[in-house]
């Protein structure tokens, strides 16, 4: 809670003070795998779509319920807006919908409302949605939370899944693996610059020829290594250090171990392993992560297909599901 705030910060760590949906969005842009993974669930809990189970129904409810589907709201179906809430389960452990009331009072348009432009009091009564929380004084609109027991009248339809400790938001179902997920995001970064470089912070330089005369001569000579060795974009990748002896020849030292690479290995390892374990997965393949020399035949392919749906995927389709027949009903 803020003082003269009406909702809940979500987030209170610079840079990220009231944005952690964006925290989460930027770990899913930047790690390949998180983003395999996250885009793989996404896509398997959304599957094929809706359709009617019609055991037992009428004409008349079986033709309403099939209106539902394919009249989401005035331009989408439900099928249009499953990815939409599939995806932001697995990125937020949660989804926002507007329920707008129809004309002729029976029923209520749903329109999906991206998760990371929502705010809420602390009772998930009241909601302020706003594209842009990063300004100090953001522009938002207020809405009631969604009232089941008078559903013409509209409102926020706000979601989450159970997590110990939850209270006014969701807590993302990896959330463990969050440290493993920022490593591979800077393992990544770190072999960027080092193609793009050529020579990284781990080597220094020695000129041994005395000091230069002037400071500016000092970043001359830095800048005439680093435009021809290292580029431009990073001009801390080389060491320069000035000094005297060993007949003024250049000394070139590296600062790391010759296992470097090795060490990156394991650590690669290490992060996929956790990555793997915080997401639940059991066979990376089936979101098309290989590892070397490893391959799945079909039959253990489906067996691990089979596995992660019984423990994964039905129980978030369910979840979602009941939210559906739940406003169907209405």
């Amino acid at each position: 809670e803020q003082r003269a705030k009406d909702w809940i910060m979500y987030g209170i760590d610079e840079p990220y003070k009231n944005l952690y949906p964006q925290f989460l969005i930027d770990l899913f842009n930047r790690s390949a795998k998180h983003n395999a993974i996250i885009s793989g669930k996404s896509e398997y809990v959304s599957a094929n779509g809706w359709e009617v189970d019609d055991n037992g129904l009428s004409v008349e409810s079986r033709a309403r319920l099939e209106r539902f589907i394919n009249n989401a709201n005035e331009g989408e179906s439900l099928n249009d807006l499953l990815p939409k809430v599939a995806t932001d389960l697995e990125v937020f452990n949660g989804f926002a919908l507007e329920a707008i009331a129809k004309a002729g009072g029976r029923g209520v348009n749903l329109y999906h409302i991206p998760f990371q432009n929502i705010r809420s009091n602390k009772g998930n009564t009241e909601f302020y949605v706003s594209e842009d929380w990063k300004k100090g004084r953001p522009e938002y609109e207020t809405f009631e939370a969604f009232d089941w027991d008078s559903p013409n009248a509209g409102g926020i339809i706000y979601v989450k899944m159970y997590r110990p400790s939850t209270e006014v938001y969701p807590i993302p179902s990896y959330v463990g693996a969050i440290p493993y997920i920022l490593t591979d995001i800077e393992i990544a970064n770190f072999h960027y610059n080092s193609i793009k470089n050529g020579f990284t912070g781990g080597t220094l330089i020695n000129l041994l020829n005395g000091e230069p005369p002037t400071e500016d001569a000092k970043r001359k000579i830095y800048a005439d290594f680093t435009n021809k060795m290292a580029g431009t974009d990073n001009a801390n990748s080389i060491i320069l250090n000035f000094a005297d002896g060993k007949e003024r020849a250049a000394e070139v030292l590296p600062l790391r171990g010759n296992d470097f690479d090795k060490q990156f290995t394991i650590l690669n390892d290490t992060v996929r392993k956790e990555i793997f374990s915080g997401h639940k997965i059991t066979d990376p393949q089936l979101f098309g992560i290989f590892k070397d020399g490893a391959f799945s035949n079909a039959s253990e392919l489906a067996d691990s297909w089979a596995l992660f749906q019984n423990t994964y995927i039905e129980k978030r389709q369910r979840f979602i599901e009941q939210l559906f027949n739940d406003i169907a009903i209405a």
